[in-house]
């Protein structure tokens, strides 16, 4: 699959739907199914995501490596 360049949306549509903010990968801490990669995003802000253990590995991902962190809104959640 094709992405775009970081803050590069394609249409209307696609900027309301995602946000790309580049990063270095400072931690990545791997389990049997999933894995949890940490991102520094600059100015003091880290981003955690967690993804499966094969995506991490598909990617080659492992610290220092600069990212893209794909948001989607319909993945995001916070609960109080």
């Amino acid at each position: 699959m094709k992405m775009p360049p970081a803050g590069g949306m394609r249409n209307a549509n696609e900027a309301q739907r995602t946000q790309r903010l580049q990063g270095k990968v400072l931690e990545v801490l791997a389990g049997p199914i999933n894995s949890r990669v940490k991102v520094d995003i600059g100015a003091g802000n880290v981003v955690t995501s967690i993804v499966t253990a094969g995506a991490v590995e598909d990617l080659g991902i492992s610290i220092g490596d600069e990212v893209q962190v794909v948001i989607k809104s319909s993945d995001v959640m916070l609960a109080k």
